[in-house]
């Protein structure tokens, strides 16, 4: 995926993965999509961010009569990815625990609206 190891390169939700997306039942709202979006990652933070990419299929779902939600990240499926992408998982953890206390608060507070 265009990020992942060139932190120059921006990622992009074009409409070709939006309809991917489409394809697997997830709804991605217009204001999603662009040509490109761009961000900034600290260089201290890189390692980080490409680690809590690559377990990006690692997290735990409920279902509840709301919706799917997030719980948190699976990490004994998520320690064997980044073992066998040979990332030093005790450097950035409390890093990717940030990160995933945010994306599960974030999905919270997008549901209670």
């Amino acid at each position: 995926m265009l990020g992942d190891q060139d932190p120059e390169q921006p990622e992009e939700l074009t409409q070709d993965v939006a309809d991917q997306f489409a394809a697997l039942g997830v709804v991605v709202g217009d204001d999603q999509i662009s040509g490109e979006v761009e961000f900034e990652v600290w260089d201290v933070n890189w390692d980080a961010f490409t680690a809590f990419r690559k377990i990006g299929t690692q997290w735990r779902w409920v279902s509840t009569m709301s919706g799917m939600f997030r719980v948190g990240i699976d990490w004994a499926g998520a320690r064997t990815l980044l073992d066998l992408a040979g990332i030093d998982v005790v450097a950035i953890l409390d890093s990717l625990a940030i990160m995933e206390s945010a994306v599960v608060e974030a999905g919270f507070e997008r549901a209670a609206r």
